[in-house]
């Protein structure tokens, strides 16, 4: 009687928990609609008001005004807006000055939509936790391509971010940790292609800490300054098999202005940089920002009267920099140095040396950085911190050990070669720094039938769920329980 009794408030539980829904919208469809694949929304931001934990949005192909979503899903029930196809969102037709807005959003996902036009950034994220922006093209907007402010555990992958007018690429500004970027291609932005600023200037420590930035490729960003990797107040940060090209001012900085602290403890491997001929410092590292890691990289300075790496007196110590090829010289506080005596200055790269291009890459004149047979830079990195992948998928290391810089050269056919953003067999998120942090809309299961830099924001710039729902595994597990014990019972 009591099992009876049991099963009957189970299953008048459950039967109030309405099941994660699937909503579509489309160019041809009506608000007033049911919002399903037969009698679809027109608009995104009438499905943006209706979403709630584990709810999927396909988005048809066709042309849009930009959306805002509040709601919040949870690690278990995450939220997800699909383009399927050539979904198109334009600034021009949005309301808001970004043309998608995730404000006090969490556990969201948003993934192919092309983005263009915002008035300031084609996707904002602000005040906020657990959002992927993944596989959109952000071109053409005013001020940035993809921004946060206030976002902890920010996943931005797998996009192409281009042309932002004034500023940057990819930004994650304010006191907001663990954000990850990484398999981006990110060109042509005015100023950095990715700035990370802790600004103690809005609240918080004005730290970013445990920032990933790896496999990105991140070419001819700069004209109005910025690094094609700003730093401003970051600790803790991995940046790794990057391909850093004709960038036009500084190529990765770490220093403080904005930011709450210097940027310390931040290391960089595994990087292929080439700078523009009108750049400035291939590393720039400055402002009392110590203890940084610098191993495994290419370094090239092409600009007359700039370094490979220009460094502050006072953020020398604990710094660690060896086994990296450089051309160019070598700047402390001002004062040129060539290596020999930048290492009697410093104490670093003992075992790092100078080259030139055509030493190290397969046809640079061509834009081909990838190592050419003989390369003074096969086998000579070291593998603590090394990317288990090159940046286009070969399995590291291909010899006798990890070659330097973001590719790995191999003779014939690649051991373990495949797509950048491939994973080793049995890997699962978490085994190593970069696999899957805080990408909770990411690990959900496909959707059915789915295909200078330290600029202060304003405080706008800075910038509900329904209780009713429950992730379905939990309606099963309570209907799977009264089954299993009426089977015992017959």
């Amino acid at each position: 009687m009591r099992m009876t009794l049991l099963c009957g408030a189970a299953s008048l539980l459950f039967s109030h928990v309405a099941e994660a829904g699937t909503y579509h919208v489309a160019p041809t469809g009506n608000d007033a609609a049911a919002g399903t694949a037969a009698a679809p929304w027109r608009t995104i931001q009438r499905a943006a008001s209706a979403v709630a934990p584990g709810d999927t949005v396909l988005i048809a192909p066709g042309t849009y005004a930009g959306f805002r979503v509040t709601a919040q899903g949870t690690e278990a029930a995450p939220i997800a807006f699909v383009g399927q196809g050539d979904v198109r969102i334009l600034g021009s037709m949005t309301s808001n000055r970004d043309a998608v807005l995730l404000e006090g959003a969490a556990w969201v996902r948003v993934e192919g939509l092309s983005v263009s036009g915002a008035t300031r950034a084609g996707i904002a994220a602000l005040d906020c936790h657990h959002i992927t922006v993944r596989g959109n093209k952000v071109d053409s907007n005013g001020r940035w391509g993809v921004f946060s402010a206030f976002c902890d555990d920010l996943v931005v992958e797998d996009n192409d971010v281009s042309r932002s007018s004034s500023e940057h690429g990819v930004y994650a500004s304010n006191s907001a940790d663990r954000p990850v970027i990484r398999r981006n291609r990110i060109w042509g932005n005015g100023a950095c292609g990715v700035h990370m600023n802790g600004d103690i200037n809005f609240g918080g420590d004005g730290v970013i800490s445990g920032a990933i930035v790896e496999d990105n490729i991140i070419t001819d960003n700069g004209t109005r300054g910025g690094s094609a990797i700003n730093g401003d107040g970051i600790t803790g940060a991995l940046i790794r098999n990057n391909v850093l090209d004709n960038n036009h001012a500084s190529g990765i900085s770490l220093y403080r202005i904005d930011g709450g602290a210097p940027s310390t403890g931040n290391r960089v491997i595994n990087n292929t940089i080439r700078m523009a001929g009108d750049s400035r410092a291939a590393i720039n590292i400055q402002d009392g920002s110590r203890g940084n890691i610098l191993r495994n990289n290419i370094v090239i300075s092409r600009a007359a009267g700039r370094g490979a790496i220009e460094i502050c007196g006072s953020c020398i110590s604990g710094t660690i920099s060896d086994r990296n090829a450089f051309v160019g010289r070598f700047e402390i506080d001002g004062t040129s140095y060539d290596l020999a005596a930048f290492r009697s200055r410093t104490g670093t790269d003992a075992t790092s040396f100078l080259s030139t291009e055509a030493e190290l890459f397969t046809n640079p004149a061509a834009g081909d950085l990838t190592l050419r047979a003989g390369s003074p830079a096969i086998d000579r990195g070291l593998a603590e911190d090394a990317p288990s992948r090159a940046i286009d998928g070969t399995l590291r290391p291909q010899g006798a050990g990890i070659d330097l810089g973001a590719y790995e050269r191999c003779e014939g056919p690649c051991v373990g070669a495949e797509p950048p953003g491939g994973e080793e067999p049995g890997d699962e998120p978490g085994d190593e720094p970069g696999d899957e942090p805080g990408d909770g809309p990411g690990d959900a299961p496909e959707n059915p039938g789915a295909p200078d830099g330290g600029d202060a924001s304003d405080p706008a710039d800075a910038g509900g769920c329904s209780t009713s729902r429950a992730p379905g595994g939990l309606a099963a597990l309570g209907l799977l329980l009264c089954v299993a014990r009426r089977r015992r019972r017959a």
